[in-house]
């Protein structure tokens, strides 16, 4: 099975799985996006969405909702109504782009260009905002109570979610940080990848509950790398890189990954 990263139409900017993977969005390029059914020999177009022509960049799925970052600063937001999704609101956040979003308790966590990183809600209210990285956040997620995130500036910050103060820092990377994301488990570990320009992926697992005190593996791919997907089954990562690229890693021991021949389930 495979969604190829261009379509027809436009360059495909962001890929999100629902979490029955039963269902693909794809935001692209020309502010379209277009779900994806998944059977069991391959994926079906079932719908494209658009409301203005601002690239997507991030999207994720939000219950019966689907919602989307744009380029332009706003929040884009869809409903499903019985058998398709019908468009239920824009929502302007800021004067730049929304690089990355995540979900957070009902809100939306918005990964900003400026630097920031906005809290909104579905009824458009901005409800915290803080400056987190200089020149732009490229990542966010959501473990608990806290808010991680990565920039330009090499770092990855871990914010307590309550008040936004700054709760950790982990500085193993040279170069710009491109992607962040935590890998959800059952396990109650924290676990976070990221990717960089410096040509690595680097793997942190939380040594002792409640500690944020992290072991790191890194692993050099040798290329500037660019996006990162956790694996829902076997908690494998993914890293893209070069023109069309990816490697995988699978867990090999506590706090240890192996790179692995397998496709990702």
């Amino acid at each position: 099975m495979s969604i190829e990263t261009r379509t027809a139409e436009a360059l495909i900017c962001s890929l999100q799985c629902n979490d029955k993977g039963s269902v693909v969005c794809a935001g692209t390029e020309n502010g379209t996006i277009t779900v994806y059914k998944i059977e069991e020999d391959g994926v079906l177009p079932i719908q494209n969405l658009a409301h203005g022509s601002s690239p997507i960049f991030s999207t994720l799925f939000m219950d019966d909702r689907i919602v989307a970052g744009t380029h332009d600063g706003h929040l884009l937001v869809w409903r499903l109504n019985q058998t398709e999704y019908v468009f239920e609101s824009a929502i302007t956040v800021f004067q730049g782009c929304i690089n990355t979003i995540y979900e957070c308790k009902g809100s939306v966590v918005c990964g900003c260009s400026d630097g920031r990183i906005r809290k909104v809600s579905l009824s458009g209210e901005v409800a915290a905002e803080w400056f987190a990285h200089k020149h732009g956040v490229t990542g966010v997620s959501v473990y608990k109570n806290y808010i991680v995130s990565a920039g330009m500036d090499s770092v990855i910050k871990i914010w307590k979610e309550e008040d936004q103060s700054l709760a950790a820092e982990l500085k193993e990377h040279s170069k710009a940080i491109r992607d962040c994301r935590i890998c959800e488990n059952p396990f109650d570990v924290f676990v976070i990848a990221s990717c960089s320009d410096d040509g690595t992926l680097c793997l942190f697992t939380e040594e002792k509950i409640g500690s944020l005190e992290f072991t790191v593996d890194k692993h050099v791919i040798g290329t500037p790398c660019r996006k990162i997907a956790w694996s829902r089954l076997d908690h494998s990562v993914a890293v893209g890189y070069g023109q069309g690229e990816v490697k995988v890693f699978s867990p090999d021991s506590i706090c240890k990954w192996k790179e692995s021949s397998s496709v990702l389930p």
